[in-house]
């Protein structure tokens, strides 16, 4: 998948993205949630590229304090990517 990033975080020597895939339909968000076995450089509005499997779903509480459901991959790759 490659999208855009809007949250990063470091949890225990593992990173954690949450991305806004490209190829989304027109008029839609498409999020999704990222885990990495390693830490990573990645910034916030950052576009990478990521290799891996889907693991299921990740729920999270947005800033509204809405409880959100997004579909969760385990990174095996995250690369730079161009917007």
């Amino acid at each position: 998948y490659e999208g855009r990033v809007y949250n990063v975080d470091l949890h225990d020597g593992r990173g954690v993205l949450q991305m806004l895939v490209r190829d989304c339909p027109r008029g839609s968000r498409c999020p999704l949630w990222v885990s990495y076995a390693a830490a990573t450089e990645v910034a916030v509005d950052a576009w990478v590229r990521i290799y891996g499997t889907i693991e299921g779903e990740q729920q999270f509480r947005s800033t509204s304090g809405e409880v959100r459901t997004v579909p969760s991959v385990a990174a095996a790759y995250v690369r730079p990517s161009r917007p």
